[in-house]
């Protein structure tokens, strides 16, 4: 007895479990203990009733479909295929009637393969709103360039390389002749320049001459002395920068003028390349629907087929218990005939 006691306090959806329930009012109904046999039989009964109870609402959700999808209610996505294993169950209703099921190669295989249709099934749900952003974005590309385009066009059309090419020949050739003839004066900046015209436009005046003005020319021949020396001194240095100035222009005009082939290459390309984009886009739109049908129908099977597995489990165990109520209903009958012919049997002896 003492086994057959410490096994009817342990859950009730272990086989041995269950027979325990109907060895202890057995083994009473043996050794004439025919009321603590029935006490044990109609126990049983209402554990077997309850148990039943819990089994029917777990085949309705079973057979519902919501029982497989809470089985990966906290599954980490984020695990490989091969590496994955449902090691936990979830804590629900439903859980404690699965754990043999579950140890199970076979359906873990089963629910491997539900739960990479399922990840499959989100992964091109994912890329469907993709497809609609980039969509958005083309269409966003496109009222984007329409609105610069005028712009782009103005600035272009004020760009002549041409025109800047043969600026810049004019000054190198100047460059060149103001070398060649050291000339100093003519690397003189806009303000030395200015005080060098008029200080020659002074010799120009008809008064200059005059007596009177003999002071006024030697100061203006020391002025003038004054700055052609410092033009001179400065000569080489002041060559240098022009020449450094004329490379800069060269670069810069290399760099516009690849700028403005680059530019109108992806002004003439770019409503091309957003039309190819668009078309691609337009073209995978249907190909992801096909594959979400297909895989929805796929998923369904699979579904279908473990709910199956499920259902078979729940009802094998609905049946071992419906048996095994049978056996304490039976057997508490037979002890209530027993005490009814012995109650009878001792009525006819009384007297």
């Amino acid at each position: 007895m003492t086994p057959w006691l410490t096994l009817s306090e342990r859950d009730l959806l272990d086989s041995a479990v269950q027979e325990s329930l109907l060895a202890i009012p057995y083994a009473f109904s043996r050794i004439g203990a025919n009321g603590s046999a029935a006490e044990h039989y109609v126990s049983a009964m209402a554990n077997f009733d309850r148990e039943m109870t819990g089994l029917d609402a777990a085949l309705d959700r079973a057979r519902s479909g919501r029982m497989i999808p809470a089985l990966l209610s906290r599954d980490a996505r984020g695990m490989g295929r091969w590496q994955w294993q449902l090691d936990e169950l979830p804590d629900s209703d439903d859980a404690r009637y699965l754990y043999r099921l579950v140890a199970d190669n076979q359906f873990q295989d089963g629910l491997r393969s539900y739960r990479d249709l399922v990840a499959l099934r989100d992964h091109l749900s994912a890329w469907r709103g993709k497809l609609q952003a980039f969509e958005n974005m083309i269409e966003t590309r496109i009222l984007g360039y329409a609105e610069r385009l005028p712009a782009i066009e103005q600035r272009l059309a004020g760009i002549d390389p041409a025109v800047l090419g043969k600026r810049r020949d004019d000054l190198a050739r100047t460059l060149d002749i103001i070398e060649s003839s050291r000339n100093v004066i003519g690397l003189a900046d806009e303000t030395e320049a200015d005080q060098w015209s008029r200080l020659v436009a002074l010799e120009t005046n008809p008064a200059w001459s005059a007596p009177q003005a003999a002071a006024a020319r030697e100061k203006q021949r020391i002025l003038k002395g004054t700055l052609l020396w410092r033009l001179d001194r400065d000569y080489r240095y002041r060559l240098w920068r022009e020449h450094r100035a004329v490379a800069e222009i060269d670069r810069s005009l290399a760099e516009t003028g690849d700028l403005a082939s680059r530019t109108q290459f992806i002004r003439l390309n770019m409503p091309l390349n957003l039309e190819d984009y668009r078309v691609r886009i337009a073209a995978l739109k249907p190909r992801i629907e096909a594959m979400q049908a297909q895989i929805d129908t796929v998923l369904a099977h699979q579904q279908q087929q473990l709910q199956a597995v499920v259902v078979k489990e729940l009802e094998a165990q609905q049946h071992r218990l419906a048996s095994y109520r049978i056996q304490a209903r039976f057997a508490l009958a037979t002890i209530y005939d027993q005490t009814t012919v012995v109650s009878a049997e001792n009525e006819e002896a009384a007297p």
